[in-house]
């Protein structure tokens, strides 16, 4: 509980700092314009009290740094990964998460490396630097020959085979972090386009047009580029 919360603070008090430095920039030629900023909290259910009593501190807190619009969504620690993972575009700006999940969310670009490293402007234990480096995507395109079951093609499968595909390299960039190299495995793709309903078989299937399997390097993820027959 103390690590979420102090997560949360730390979050916002970042945020506040860059909005009042654009502010002092600014107040030349728009001292009465306040700057709006909007932010989205996630946090445990049961800390919902605890963490509407801290934004609210908060707001009040740094009213004249910035107009801030803080909305809070309950969501747990231990979803928060998959979360973000599923939808980075609609994710949190502030979250906790967990200690092992660093290098995932930062592969996936839910986490920003920071500047400046070891010249105090981040968070690390005494004696420590930490360095964060973001990883590559990229796009993975599958062509393959498939064989469908009366009443199904690539019109009305498409979208399920496009889905199957996504969750397994979903899989894959949650691995990022423990793994040194990831590896995109032809007879995976085989497998998740076989459990969808509606085919019966497949063959010569390609990724980025090899029949191969594709190595990806030490700081490269991947991503569903398309699906073609």
């Amino acid at each position: 509980m103390k690590r979420k919360v102090c997560s949360l603070v730390l979050g916002m008090v970042s945020v506040a700092l860059l909005a009042g430095c654009k502010a002092d920039k600014e107040e030349n030629y728009a001292e009465t314009q306040q700057k709006k900023v909007e932010l989205t909290v996630w946090g445990a259910e049961e800390d919902e009290e605890l963490l509407r009593q801290i934004i609210e501190g908060f707001q009040e807190e740094y009213r004249q740094e910035a107009d801030f619009l803080i909305t809070y969504q309950p969501q747990s620690e231990s979803h928060c990964t998959d979360a973000l993972m599923a939808d980075l575009e609609n994710g949190a700006d502030v979250f906790a998460f967990a200690d092992d999940q660093l290098n995932t969310l930062v592969a996936a670009g839910a986490l920003d490396p920071v500047e400046n490293a070891g010249e105090g402007a981040g968070l690390a234990p005494i004696g420590h630097v930490v360095k964060v480096e973001s990883a590559k995507a990229i796009a993975i395109s599958i062509k393959a020959t498939l064989t469908f079951e009366p009443g199904y093609g690539w019109g009305n499968l498409q979208t399920s085979i496009e889905e199957a595909i996504s969750a397994y390299l979903l899989e894959l960039r949650k691995e990022w972090a423990d793994s040194s190299y990831l590896i995109v495995r032809i007879s995976q793709i085989d497998t998740r386009i076989l459990n969808v309903p509606g085919i019966v078989d497949i063959q010569n299937t390609s990724i980025n047009g090899s029949r191969n399997n594709l190595n990806l390097g030490k700081y490269e993820i991947p991503v569903l580029g398309g699906v073609s027959g």
